[in-house]
């Protein structure tokens, strides 16, 4: 057995093999390409360039520093530290509590054990950052792995269970599809987790900044987060909460062809659709906005025999003033027929009512709309499925039809009077038209114009036919503005 005093350097080269080695504090070990070193007991300093340790124990106070070399199985106790940089590579470490596993710029270590039993003490920790990469860590009980600028872990498994330990993610490190046991805790701190999966009990906590993408809550498993952090899909890409999501930050679905998929709880803050879709199924409960300018959808699972299984609220569904007529709200078992009809029922306020879906003669759904809507805004088609979809359609001029009775169209800057033929002897105060129908416009529309009829000459107006053959009286915008006149009193 060969002990490395205070001072002293041992060189193990190409064709050298050293068994049992100990290295005390102030010692140096160097281990070069083709040597070999096993069982090392390690309080000074040991330094693998190019060659190859096994089963190294480093005790408090010792160093192993693996560049371009490799290391296999090494124990790293309280006190000690192992760092690996280069293309230098560490399998199967094992990090008690208090010790220290490091690897930076072009390092890998693989399959590393993070522990630590004492109650009170840190457990074994490992922290990549700077193109170091940590691949299959297993953190248990008070281990901790720290993934920070540069820095990338994959396939990692957090079995915590005494919530005691668990995975830190800072800003600009990437974590790859994690699994978060029972008991364990992922925190995105301006990290980014891809593809992670939350087990029951287990949970991640999405900070300012932070982002978890493509991610599956389980049952029994929660997510929470912070304000500034971000659950998202990826194209192609789903995020599934089928648990518990505590939102205070950002729950979207932005991109084409991403999928938010729930079957949990949201509550807090609501999930934004942007450009992809959000799936709330049986038993899900979410908030929904559409973003403005997205061209996202929302498919529920409302049926006839449950026509409120999607318990959340709409916000936002046709963009500003009505003028997006590509998102969509989608029943996913409910087939599109010619029994198929939308109907809006207004609250008291007007800021929000009930948009309700019939087929057959039955209810199929009736959603929290909030905003300011009528039946008209509304149009039943379609879906790819053949499904029920919903949209908020296009009119020319830019008003909105009412699609249920197709009696009445609005457009800016007009007043149709539905009933009365385009071409009749037709005046604001009536017709004289053998074709009318004997309908009459509401109150409101009689309201309108005997204010425009106060404001404007009769001679401003000209008589024009609509798109559905009534007669419209549209402002005539001539190229001077007539003399007006006021009404004798």
């Amino acid at each position: 057995m060969t002990t490395v005093a205070s001072g002293q350097t041992l060189n193990v080269t190409s064709g050298q093999t050293s068994t049992g080695v100990i290295v005390d504090s102030g010692g140096t070990l160097d281990v070069f390409a083709g040597g070999k070193v096993s069982s090392t007991v390690d309080s000074g300093f040991v330094n693998v360039s190019g060659g190859k340790a096994v089963s190294t124990i480093v005790v408090s106070g010792g160093v192993e520093e693996v560049v371009a070399g490799i290391d296999t199985a090494a124990t790293i106790s309280s006190g000690g530290s192992e760092v690996v940089s280069g293309a230098g590579s560490a399998s199967g470490a094992t990090v008690e509590g208090g010790g220290v596993l490091k690897v930076v710029g072009g390092g890998l270590t693989v399959s590393s054990l993070l522990e630590g039993s004492n109650p009170t003490g840190s457990g074994g920790k490992e922290i990549a950052v700077a193109g170091g990469i940590a691949d299959a860590t297993r953190v248990t009980g008070r281990g901790l792995l720290i993934i920070s600028s540069g820095g990338v872990a994959n396939a990692t498994l957090i079995d915590s269970r005494n919530n005691s330990g668990g995975f830190i993610v800072f800003g600009r490190g990437l974590a790859i599809g994690t699994v978060i046991d029972s008991g364990s805790t992922e925190f995105l701190s301006g990290g980014t987790e891809d593809g992670g999966i939350v087990g029951s009990g287990g949970r991640i906590v999405v900070r300012s900044g932070g982002t978890a993408i493509d991610v599956t809550i389980s049952g029994g498993g929660s997510a929470i987060i912070s304000s500034g952090g971000l659950i998202t899909a990826d194209a192609g890409g789903t995020a599934t909460i089928d648990g518990v999501v505590i939102n205070s930050g950002l729950l979207l679905a932005s991109t084409a062809s991403s999928l938010i998929d729930i079957a949990g709880v949201v509550s807090g803050g609501g999930v934004k659709i942007g450009d992809g879709m959000v799936e709330v199924e049986s038993g899900g409960t979410a908030n929904v906005t559409f973003l403005s300018t997205g061209i996202g959808g929302l498919e529920i699972a409302d049926t006839a025999s449950d026509p409120t299984a999607f318990t959340g609220a709409v916000s936002g569904f046709g963009g500003v003033g009505h003028s997006n007529h590509t998102q969509f709200i989608d029943l996913l078992f409910v087939m599109s027929d010619a029994t198929a009809s939308v109907t809006y029922v207004s609250a008291a306020s007007h800021t929000s009512g009930a948009l309700m879906v019939s087929s057959g003669g039955q209810l199929a759904a009736s959603i929290d709309l909030i905003g300011v809507y009528s039946t008209g805004d509304l149009r039943v088609v379609s879906g790819v499925s053949a499904t029920v979809k919903i949209l908020d359609p296009v009119v020319v001029g830019g008003g909105s039809v009412d699609i249920s009775s197709a009696a009445m169209v609005w457009l800016r800057n007009s007043i149709d009077a539905p009933g009365v033929a385009a071409g009749a002897r037709a005046t604001l105060a009536g017709t004289t038209d053998a074709r009318e129908t004997g309908s009459s416009p509401p109150a409101a529309a009689r309201a309108a114009a005997v204010a425009l009829l106060g404001n404007y000459m009769a001679a401003s107006f000209v008589d024009a036919a609509p798109a559905q053959g009534g007669a419209r009286v549209t402002d005539s915008q001539p190229s001077e503005q007539p003399q007006l006149t006021h009404p004798h009193h």
